[in-house]
């Protein structure tokens, strides 16, 4: 128990249930005796319990108290995980929640009265509970010069300042999977950028001149200026959606998408447009003759 909670607790009053609304369970003391509260401390533990109940943790102030009042309770048992199981039964909460609050009271005590007088919500305040004491300080500090910081940017903290690693330099399993990370992240940005500067340039040919007429698509200009990207989007394509396989000279080589994969549709396509052209006509649509 922290000296903070202590001094709390001792100067705390015991709370009436009835006015405030609150029942605990029937069988709370007889659930608290088993868990190792004392007939002394019975009253202090049912008066934490309804706090803990009541507690709304809109506020710093707030949250602290409730994370104060779970820090006494577990106190007065035997040890930490019979309070876990009592804490769930008893006010509803997950165990996991119910740790973050307590950290809060322990971890973030030396911070309370700056969290306090800078009106922190509960949800930055759990998001400061894994930041290091140097990025605590620095988001207070922040905070008490009046600046806005997000629950977001709490989370993100320091990350912003970190230099990212180099695939290449990496090595091993973890090395292959950051380069495979890179390699599929360039790859899809590429796909959806060269495709919609295709699609883009085609919109562009088919729009009516002066919006009154059709106007004659230039074929041939047209083919020139979208050849090129359509090929490259064509390989981009190929390399982050295909599977490899062995052909019949061992080597490796992607596999082809199934017949009926949108994205097959999609790869024939596009390599129609990136298609060399044969006096003036695809070599594709030479082929079909």
């Amino acid at each position: 128990m922290t000296e903070i909670a202590s001094s709390l607790r001792s100067s705390a009053p015991v709370i009436d249930e009835s006015l405030q609304g609150i029942q605990l369970p029937d069988d709370f003391n007889d659930l608290a005796r088993a868990c190792g509260v004392s007939e002394e401390s019975l009253p202090a533990v049912r008066a934490c319990s309804v706090r803990i109940i009541g507690h709304s943790r809109r506020d710093a102030a707030e949250t602290f108290a409730f994370g104060d009042d779970l820090v006494f309770v577990e106190g007065q048992m035997r040890d930490p995980e019979v309070f876990t199981d009592f804490a769930t039964k008893a006010y509803g909460y997950g165990s996991k929640y119910i740790a973050k609050l307590k950290r809060v009271s322990t971890e973030l005590a030396r911070d309370r009265h700056r969290c306090i007088f800078t009106s922190m919500s509960s949800t930055q305040i759990l998001e400061m509970l894994p930041r290091t004491p140097q990025e605590r300080n620095e988001i207070l500090a922040k905070l008490e010069e009046g600046q806005k910081i997000t629950v977001a940017q709490i989370k993100n903290w320091g990350k912003e300042k970190e230099e990212p690693a180099d695939p290449l330099g990496q090595s091993g399993r973890r090395g292959l999977m950051a380069l495979g990370q890179l390699n599929l992240k360039t790859g899809v940005a590429a796909v959806t950028m060269l495709t919609g500067k295709i699609l883009a340039r085609i919109e562009a040919e088919l729009e009516p001149e002066g919006g009154r007429k059709p106007k004659a698509v230039r074929r041939k200009e047209l083919n020139a200026d979208v050849r090129v990207d359509a090929r490259t989007a064509s390989g981009h394509l190929v390399r982050v959606a295909c599977r490899l396989s062995a052909n019949i000279f061992g080597d490796t080589v992607p596999a082809d998408l199934p017949e009926d994969s949108g994205w097959r549709k999609v790869r024939d396509l596009i390599r129609v447009l990136g298609a060399p052209t044969v006096n003036g006509r695809t070599a594709a649509s030479c082929g079909r003759g």
